[in-house]
């Protein structure tokens, strides 16, 4: 398999210098997402369309590192991207700038199959232990977790308001197939079966966290640095948040 380094050297180039210019190292979207998300791209179609998508991944960040922006100052900044650092035609570029705009939205029957690689690609770059590290850098200010929401989500959290680093973690699990046909969930044959040892994972995290409380009775403990358990806590932005169930997909988070 390609590297996208060998396919799109200039565009990598340029993305490097964006995360660098803006910071986002250490952040839910760094610039080792952004390769991560491409490589799944690649790993899930090697032809033009994975291609593309990989494209798309490299510059999907735009939005959460620069937040302030508006749609049309995106689409301005991924254009000169691509205008710049590619060797993309007209008809290629567009399909890529769909696919960037689009790629925190819910699944639709009407999504490219760019689009379809690129959303799949996002939620398995926000999987695993990686993902989860990101996740508590991401919130640091937030407990880690509530030992009476580890066997099933606490109702008061939202993607926009989490309320623990657990229930950030936790969420991938909406995109496992297996668990429901929701809206957020892997389309692809081939991303399902490389998602299924990560969501393996961490349900199997969560059962051991289980058994932690139940060996040290910590299960009524308070929670330390807990915050307000209102589900209706103002949306934050922050440069770093993903793609996904919110848009984790995405730290993941994306």
């Amino acid at each position: 398999m390609k590297r996208i380094s060998d396919i799109f050297p200039g565009l990598v180039s340029a993305i490097k210098r964006e995360a660098a210019t803006v910071g986002s190292k250490g952040t839910a979207h760094d610039f080792i997402h952004d390769c991560t998300v491409a490589g799944y791209c690649l790993l899930l179609d090697s032809s033009e369309r994975g291609q593309l998508a990989a494209a798309a991944a490299l510059c999907h960040s735009t939005d959460r590192r620069f937040p302030v922006d508006s749609v049309r100052q995106r689409l301005v900044r991924v254009k000169s991207y691509l205008l710049t650092a590619s060797r993309l035609d007209d008809v290629a570029r567009n399909v890529v700038i769909d696919a960037v705009i689009n790629h925190d939205k819910p699944n639709d029957p009407d999504d490219s199959n760019v689009l379809v690689i690129l959303k799949d690609a996002d939620r398995l770059g926000n999987l695993g232990l990686v993902a989860a590290l990101r996740c508590a850098q991401l919130h640091h200010d937030l407990p880690t977790f509530d030992p009476r929401f580890v066997s099933r989500p606490d109702p008061c959290a939202t993607y926009e308001s989490p309320l623990t680093v657990l229930h950030d973690v936790r969420s991938a699990l909406e995109w496992d197939p297996r668990e429901g046909k929701g809206r957020y969930c892997l389309r692809l044959p081939r991303a399902v079966q490389l998602g299924i040892p990560y969501f393996d994972w961490l349900k199997a995290g969560l059962v051991l966290i289980r058994q932690q409380i139940e060996e040290t009775s910590i299960r009524s403990a308070p929670v330390v640095g807990q915050v307000s358990r209102s589900s209706k806590s103002p949306r934050r932005v922050s440069p770093g948040q993903r793609t996904g169930p919110r848009r984790r997909d995405e730290i993941r988070r994306r």
